[in-house]
């Protein structure tokens, strides 16, 4: 999952990219708001279970994510 989230700051040039490695799964979890809660009871948001997860389903049946591209004609 580390590695997900990391390609995915990479491909959107966030700047949580550069110290991803040096953050906690937990801490990168929390600056992402993804997740919450202590480290002992770090609970995920659904945002984090449906966009990072390899089978969202298991915790939403039928989840599904639509993305939308708006194209900008000036």
């Amino acid at each position: 999952m580390l590695s997900l989230m990391q390609g995915y700051l990479s491909d959107v040039k966030s700047e949580l990219f550069r110290e991803s490695s040096r953050l906690s799964p937990a801490a990168l979890c929390r600056r992402m708001n993804i997740a919450e809660g202590p480290d002992e009871y770090l609970k995920p948001q659904n945002a984090g279970l449906l966009f990072f997860s390899d089978d969202p389903e298991k915790f939403f049946p039928g989840a599904r994510i639509d993305v939308v591209e708006f194209v900008n004609d000036k």
